[in-house]
């Protein structure tokens, strides 16, 4: 009888991804009330972080209505359509507007690991890095105090950071 067994677990890569999210849930707990965007939930967060202008980890989806020659009507019926699409995938997706006036819908991307589809350690290293810049600098958090309060306290509220 052949016995099957999980393949070893890169530890680095799986505390990094820990310690990622508890960063993020440290961050969320003490997002500023005054800030535009209030995420409800850590995933919320990241979703958001992957969709900012910065860091661009999401697929992006929209046409100016000039160019599609479409009505006022038909425009708001095109991006309703669109919502409508992200909704029925799952999972959060955001509408920006390009300088060229079009709307664009953002749907963020996995950041699993590599091996079940995602990215690589490199890559994620690299894309919770720009994260981590744009926390700063929307929400004006010391990124090295947080991610070692984050290091010592992998809790919020009650919350445990699991990976």
């Amino acid at each position: 009888m052949l016995e099957r067994t999980a393949p070893p677990v890169d530890e680095r890569t799986y505390l990094a991804h820990k310690h990622f999210f508890a960063c993020l849930a440290w961050a969320l707990h003490y997002w500023p009330e005054a800030h535009e965007v209030q995420p409800s939930n850590v995933e919320h967060l990241r979703a958001w972080l992957a969709c900012h202008d910065d860091v661009m980890h999401c697929e992006c989806h929209g046409a100016a209505p000039a160019a599609l020659d479409l009505s006022e009507d038909e425009a708001a019926a095109f991006y309703s359509g669109l919502m409508q699409a992200a909704r029925d995938a799952g999972g959060y997706s955001f509408l920006r507007r390009r300088a060229d006036g079009a709307l664009e819908l953002r749907i963020p991307r996995t950041m699993a690991y590599e091996a079940n589809g995602g990215i690589s350690r490199a890559a994620f290293r690299e894309l919770a890095e720009r994260m981590f810049r744009v926390i700063h600098d929307e929400a004006g958090f010391d990124i090295a105090k947080l991610k070692e309060h984050a290091r010592r306290n992998p809790k919020v509220e009650g919350l445990t950071i699991t990976g």
